[in-house]
This record gives structure tokens, sequence and C-alpha cells, in this order.
């Protein structure tokens, strides 16, 4: 098993707005000489947040500096509408990206959200499995680890994976113990971060 460590690009999301010149290439320079093995890169807008715009590119001068230190690069963006995935599939593919990590953004009850976020992922798995990438579910705010389980089971396909993130557990007021003991066969990256609870009756 190859274990890397990498920053994401939200953690410097001040210097993304407001520092003159801080550009992708600079976050990974950034994060290279931090020691990390590589980035996660937000695409979390209609320009591609933290790439700086849609042009192919921005997409090529990024990927080439990836590889050439070797870095690896996961991309993310919210939504799993599939005519959505597939553009960002697509995109993760030209980026060299090895995986695409999302999260629902459908809303109404639990039972509802769930069979409409398996049905979406469902219609874009082959796609996935040809460009070879692995779409990452993020639990974010929306289901336990459970759920989150039974979405991927349901889909039932080894292009999709779980990226389990202790803090987001907490948001739905769940243990994230309990949380990582349902999510761990499936488990393809973590996030770790500062995150603590302060009045969990909210």
């Amino acid at each position: 098993m190859i274990v890397e460590t990498t920053i994401h690009s939200f953690s410097l999301w001040h210097h993304f707005a407001h520092k003159p010149g801080f550009d992708a290439i600079a976050f990974a320079e950034l994060a290279r000489s931090m020691g990390f093995q590589g980035i996660s890169l937000s695409l979390n807008n209609a320009n591609y947040r933290h790439l700086g715009g849609r042009e192919p590119e921005r997409m090529d001068h990024l990927r080439t500096y990836l590889t050439t230190h070797g870095m690896s690069l996961e991309v993310d963006t919210s939504d799993t509408a599939p005519s959505h995935m597939s553009e960002m599939l697509n995109v993760a593919r030209r980026m060299g990206a090895t995986s695409l990590r999302t999260y629902t953004r459908h809303n109404g009850a639990v039972p509802e959200m769930m069979q409409k976020t398996a049905n979406n992922l469902a219609e874009v798995m082959q796609e996935a499995a040809d460009l070879d990438v692995i779409i990452v579910l993020e639990n974010h705010e929306d289901f336990t680890g459970p759920e989150l389980v039974e979405i991927v089971e349901r889909v039932n396909h080894p292009n999709l994976k779980i990226l389990y993130d202790y803090g987001n557990s907490q948001m739905v007021l769940e243990d994230p113990i309990a949380a990582l003991d349902a999510v761990l066969p499936h488990v393809y990256s973590v996030h770790f971060k500062d995150h603590v609870m302060i009045r969990a009756e909210d």
C-alpha cells in the first residue's frame, strides 16, 4: 500500500484570494517545499476555483509541473449530476488526477437523497473506469458512515470509493470512530484537519 500525504488547496484559500501571483503552480511549489507528495485542488465552481480558469493550457501546465516532480493530484467538485460528473471526469483525466472527489447536492429526506446520489453515480461509473479515475464520495455533512456505505454498495463498482472526514461526521452528530468503523472497507483517502464541536445541541 502506498500512503501519500497531500495538502488541499482550500487550506490556503486566503492565498488564492488575496496574494498576488499565487496560483495553482505556486501552490504546488509550496506543497513540494513543505514535503507533501501531492496536492488536492478544488475545482468547485464554474471557473474551476483554485485552478483559476477553465483553459486547457492551465490544466496542462499544472500536469506538467506535477509529473516533472513526481507529485500526485486529486481534484474535487460538488454535485453528482451525471452531466457534471462526466465533465469533471474528463478534466481530471486531462490534468493527470487519479481521483475525483465529490459529494451530493441533493436535498430532502435522507433515503431519497441516498437513492438519487446512487443513481447519479451509477450512470458515470463506466466512464470513470474508461478514464482510469477513481470517484471518491465524501461524508460531507449529509450522510452518516453507514448511509455512505449503503450508497457505495448500491452502486457496486470498484472505481467508487469513500473519503473519510472525521470533522464532517461530527456535523451529523455521529461519533467519528463509529463513522470510521462503517466506512473503513471502502476508504480511499482521509481528511485530517483541526476540528472541535462547541455546541452539540446545534
